[in-house]
């Protein structure tokens, strides 16, 4: 028997998941594929080849599944930025005006520096994918039947 304070979380057998262990300290973050998951335990293969670990799901802070790879707009957003920024700085660096010149090039310079970096970086970031993370709610109550002990419950609290 399992009654649950929250609904119960589809992950299937296989599915790609990251796994936020908190207790013993320090707290660490474990992916791989998922064998089985129980009301006790979380049974997982790391993708890191290591051998198959059971983690007692009253250590688990958070359980994510993955939802595939596709571009991150945060990456993106750096991306742009860090592109512009270094462009800038390069055109900068490169590019000087003397007092006799009649005409100083130099913000031109810059200015193409900022828009060529820029679309180098958003170029770069739209090539390199991220990983989509879902997280799956894990019981905040459970009662469930304790071997040699009659039931059981465990309780979860967050903040």
């Amino acid at each position: 028997m399992l009654v649950t304070g929250q609904p119960a979380s589809q992950v299937s057998a296989g599915a790609r998941v990251r796994v936020q262990v908190d207790s013993p300290p320090p707290p660490r973050t474990i992916v791989g594929t998922l064998g089985s998951l129980t009301r006790e335990a979380l049974w997982l293969s790391p993708s890191n080849g290591g051998a198959e670990q059971r983690i007692p799901t009253s250590q688990i802070g958070r359980l994510e599944v993955s939802t595939g790879r596709g571009i991150v707009a945060s990456h993106v957003i750096l991306g742009t930025l860090g592109g512009a920024l270094a462009g800038g700085l390069i055109a900068g660096a490169t590019s000087s005006c003397s007092r006799d010149q009649w005409l100083c090039l130099q913000p031109l310079a810059v200015a193409g520096g900022v828009m060529l970096g820029g679309a180098a970086g958003l170029v770069t970031s739209l090539l390199i994918k991220g990983e989509h993370w879902r997280t799956i709610p894990l019981p905040s109550v459970a009662v469930f039947p304790a071997p040699d002990h009659g039931v059981g419950v465990a309780v979860r609290v967050e903040f």
